[in-house]
């Protein structure tokens, strides 16, 4: 939309592109880098709450907790229902950003000293991972890409 609003942006942005991305002999590689960089903060996210929640009881409920509260309130009467909306029966999605990955970059740097994991940077396949550890609390429906909590009982 910026270059829309702003023509000269999309020359500049090409140029800098060519300036920074380029290498010698092997063209642009910026398609490299960002799928290299988005891969080691997905790989750093599930390594370090993996060693984190693994050896910290007290941790691990933090996490839950800090994750639970990211999805809608659900009652019995929620249990039954299946819909096909990510947002009928506490259901929300897990495509884009959402609200539980940055709960969990959060939670990663209230309980990591040093830790860093820019915004909109975890992968799907990262929170989904990060929430079948807690399949008891958890119901992740993988063809959908959604997730909700369970109920009691249900």
């Amino acid at each position: 939309w910026m270059c829309a609003v702003e023509p000269d942006l999309e020359s500049l942005g090409g140029e800098l592109q060519r300036k920074l991305f380029t290498v010698e002999g092997q063209g642009p590689v910026m398609e490299f880098w960002l799928s290299s960089r988005l891969k080691k903060y997905n790989t750093e996210v599930a390594t370090k709450t993996a060693a984190l929640i693994g050896n910290d009881y007290i941790k691990c409920e933090s996490l839950k907790a800090k994750l639970q509260t990211q999805f809608p309130a659900r009652s019995g009467e929620d249990a039954a229902k299946d819909t096909t909306t990510a947002e009928g029966g506490g259901w929300i999605s897990l495509d884009g950003p959402t609200a539980l990955a940055d709960a969990l970059v959060q939670w990663l740097g209230e309980n990591s000293p040093g830790f860093f994991c820019p915004k909109h940077t975890l992968a799907r396949e990262t929170i989904t991972n990060v929430l079948l550890r807690f399949s008891s609390l958890f119901e992740v429906d993988q063809v959908r890409l959604r997730a909700r909590v369970r109920v009691a009982g249900a």
